[in-house]
């Protein structure tokens, strides 16, 4: 079965094509930040190089947040256009649990995104299995559930930025493994390479965004009508 993999959920914009769990194609930019302009020609100019036509594609795999709401967004309605046009199965699967699978095999993975505000998005996995529930959470209410979670070394990949970093370095010492800036980019050929042992969604158009909060503008809304 062919796939195609979508991750536009933070920074880099990661495209991935895989046939019967065999690696095809990559494509991975980073920094951009301009995946509405390019998401939908990096998917036709990807799938024109290996010679594949959109109605080839048995299933289309998307990371589904958390992460930029416009990022999220987009990718998860690009995904299911392009899975209802075609008669693809469509699986969605969290982007916290898609960045770690860079992490290192039998090792507690802790992928991390900045949320902002001293808030981060973050999750811990083994071996891609979720060991703690993903969350939006205050980074130091995280590291008091990591730490009563595990005294194993916890290897943090993903959006570590200087303040994120020392705080963490601070809090684990010698616990904390940080990733390399090349193994905190998202890589959607993982994503089509695992495709076919995932299950799919049974009706495309229920599936929505994992944002795991509510934007701003939603949360003022809120306050304003309750």
């Amino acid at each position: 079965m062919k796939v195609l993999a979508i991750d536009a959920s933070n920074a880099a914009l990661s495209l991935g094509l895989a046939e019967d769990k065999r690696f095809v194609a990559e494509t991975t930019s980073v920094g951009l930040r301009n995946h509405a302009v390019r998401l939908l020609p990096a998917i036709e100019h990807m799938l024109e190089s290996v010679g594949w036509v959109p109605k080839d594609i048995g299933t289309v795999t998307i990371a589904k947040g958390p992460g930029s709401y416009t990022g999220v967004r987009m990718g998860v309605t690009v995904a299911k256009t392009f899975a209802w046009s075609v008669g693809a199965r469509l699986v969605s699967i969290s982007s916290l649990q898609a960045l770690s699978f860079n992490g290192p095999k039998s090792a507690m993975v802790c992928p991390i995104f900045d949320a902002r505000r001293e808030h981060v998005y973050s999750g811990l996995y083994l071996d891609g299995i979720n060991q703690l529930e993903d969350r939006y959470v205050h980074l130091q209410g995280w590291i008091d559930v990591l730490k009563d979670t595990t005294d194993k070394p916890i290897h943090f990949i993903g959006e570590l930025t200087e303040p994120i970093r020392d705080v963490l370095q601070k809090a684990f010492q010698e616990q904390a493994v940080f990733a390399s800036l090349q193994a905190s980019v998202p890589r959607a050929s993982e994503l089509a390479i695992r495709a076919e042992d995932w299950t799919s969604e049974s009706n495309v158009h229920t599936v929505v965004p994992d944002y795991l909060k509510l934007s701003e503008a939603e949360a003022n809304w809120q306050r304003r009508t309750t």
